[in-house]
């Protein structure tokens, strides 16, 4: 298999009880909100829950390189989700749902386009490298 390749593989943990896991930690968290406040509350929510439900739910099924990269995707993604609830944040008191969150929509599909665009640039050059010295033997 090359490197980068998904396998895909039978679980041994049904989906229902992947999904209950994820629900239950969502809920232990929403639970414990009051306590915590919304700033913790906020920040284990999105993306050690997430993070973990997704990441073991990928393992299972396509193994550590896919998983690798999710994460890899996930952490890459968190600029473009800063800054969509940062215009929230800062627009809701003044100018209402729709344009808050309109405005918040284009700054954090601009900020994952610049992100994306900037992360490209050294990968193109380290792929021509690698393109130009041929196949490797795993």
């Amino acid at each position: 298999m090359h490197r980068g390749a998904c396998r895909r593989r039978a679980s041994a943990v049904p989906i229902w009880v992947r999904m209950l896991a994820g629900a239950l930690l969502t809920l232990a968290v929403t639970t414990l909100s009051a306590s915590m406040g919304a700033a913790w509350s906020g920040v284990l929510s999105v993306f050690p829950l997430l993070g973990s439900v997704l990441a073991v739910s990928a393992q299972r099924e396509h193994g550590a390189d896919f998983v690798a990269r999710l994460t890899r995707g996930m952490v890459i993604g968190r600029g473009s989700f800063a800054a969509f609830f940062a215009v929230t944040a800062t627009m809701l008191p003044q100018y209402g749902v729709a344009a808050s969150f309109a405005c918040a929509a284009v700054v954090s599909v601009v900020v994952q386009g610049l992100t994306r665009r900037m992360l490209a640039a050294p990968r193109s050059e380290r792929a021509a490298r690698e393109v130009a010295a041929g196949p490797r033997a795993e």
